[in-house]
């Protein structure tokens, strides 16, 4: 009799570990569906993104940085993300603007739920050159 009521007590407690396990990856916030860069120019990237596929929660924001990541005609190493931005839940396209031209950024954005921030998605861009460089007959 007491096997009979240590299985059930194991039964119930391993039961309840499933369903809290469950609980919790059916709330995962997850990552922003698609992050591209719809144009770009020498100073300017911009981004549009769609949001998650297979989210269980109402996106309330989107987190978004960026940061230099590779000196072409920049400054030399990557340098430290941006601080992060909020972006309200109705947009799809954002301008980064004031960036160097001809480097190379990492764009990172990720959707906030109730459940709390999902995965990173980024996306990797490089500005356009100023203009075309002559070269003067000496």
């Amino acid at each position: 009799m007491l096997h009979q009521y240590l299985s059930a007590i194991d039964c119930k407690t391993i039961f309840k570990m499933l369903l809290t396990i469950v609980v919790i990856v059916c709330v995962e916030s997850h990552p922003v569906a698609r992050l591209e860069i719809a144009r770009k120019s020498s100073t300017t990237l911009q981004l549009r993104w769609a949001p998650p596929v297979s989210s269980n929660a109402r996106v309330e924001f989107y987190l978004f940085s960026y940061r230099e990541l590779q000196p072409l005609a920049c400054r030399t190493g990557p340098r430290s993300w941006s601080p992060l931005i909020d972006v309200d839940a109705d947009r799809r396209e954002l301008e980064i603007s004031d960036l160097l031209s001809y480097c190379t950024y990492e764009v990172m954005m990720s959707a906030h739920t109730a459940a709390g921030r999902g995965r990173d998605r980024v996306v990797t861009a490089t500005t356009n050159a100023a203009g075309k460089c002559f070269m003067a007959n000496m």
